[in-house]
């Protein structure tokens, strides 16, 4: 799946519902960048949908090549380019107190821990990541 970033900053939204929801789960500046950018193809290695706020997913997404790992960002941020899921994503609902829901990398939606395990950089998961990250790349086309 391919997204093109259309906004990245709060400040680009208008007043309503959706500004409100995104300032709850999001704590930024109105004018600070979150990490975007504008017209920047991006590839989508997992969609989480525990955030959902105004019926809306968050994307993990690399913020740049050299990334260890993706990271969350709203859904609102972004049109979709190529809405194809990749052939690598697991779906995954849980129900209960902790419960997942969403299309993740099949290690990550078997080990509740998987992610965080990335995000501190334990060997084990950046090289599970890096070579999915390689195949999602060559799932996709940039035209």
């Amino acid at each position: 799946m391919l997204v093109r970033c259309i906004k990245n900053k709060f400040a680009d939204f208008e007043e309503g519902p959706l500004k409100n929801s995104l300032r709850k789960v999001i704590h930024m500046d109105e004018h600070e960048e979150v990490g975007l950018k504008v017209g920047r193809t991006y590839i989508v290695y997992s969609i989480n949908l525990n955030f959902l706020i105004e019926n809306m997913p968050f994307y993990y997404i690399c913020d740049d090549e050299q990334s260890p790992y993706p990271v969350p960002k709203a859904a609102s941020f972004f049109e979709i380019i190529d809405s194809k899921p990749s052939q690598y994503w697991s779906f995954i609902f849980e129900s209960g107190a902790r419960g997942r829901y969403g299309l993740f990398l099949p290690e990550w939606a078997n080990d509740q821990g998987f992610y965080e395990r990335l995000v501190d950089g334990e060997q084990k998961e950046k090289e599970i990541f890096l070579r999915y990250k390689k195949q999602l790349e060559s799932e996709i086309r940039f035209d």
